[in-house]
């Protein structure tokens, strides 16, 4: 089973806990994506941040299935993409995982796609607005499924990714 969510204003989730996450050694996030055929240019299938453009972590779908990673420092946005476009309608299995030197490992199906050096890690605070299928500023509704959303306070190895891309919850 997944969240099915279908673009509408009231089709997401609140995190209602705050976050403690981007410590020092490291993060891990890792979940299931459908993306669905209505999205817009910038969909987020998450954001985790205080306010729009508060040292946020979102993952978001561009306007041709692209996914990306935006990282907020402070209100200054930095933005990594998969560089790998996903199909309508069928699941993937996406992984990313952030060394604190900024070194960043994109998965797709349990499989390193690309790894990427020099990125901006995120600022270790307490994130207390907290949304899946949505963003901060609501807007940007997410349309299609997100599965099994896992996130870790460090950087996991890649048979962590995979095992989670093999095991069901």
């Amino acid at each position: 089973t997944d969240l099915s969510l279908n673009s509408g204003s009231s089709q997401f989730i609140t995190i209602n806990s705050p976050m403690d996450i981007g410590k020092s050694t490291g993060l891990s996030i890792l979940f299931w994506v459908r993306y669905g055929t209505t999205n817009s240019n910038g969909t987020r299938i998450f954001d985790f941040g205080n306010d729009p453009s508060s040292n946020n972590i979102e993952v978001y779908i561009d306007s041709i299935g692209i996914p990306y990673l935006s990282i907020y420092s402070g209100s200054t946005q930095y933005t990594y993409s998969f560089g790998y476009a996903l199909n309508t309608n069928t699941y993937k299995h996406l992984g990313i995982t952030m060394a604190a030197n900024g070194t960043f490992n994109y998965y797709i199906d349990g499989v390193l796609y690309k790894t990427t050096t020099g990125n901006q890690y995120p600022p270790d605070i307490v994130r207390t607005k907290n949304y899946i299928g949505k963003s901060n500023n609501n807007a940007l509704f997410f349309n299609g499924g997100v599965g099994e959303l896992r996130i870790y306070n460090n950087a996991v190895s890649s048979a962590t990714v995979l095992n989670n891309m093999n095991t069901n919850v």
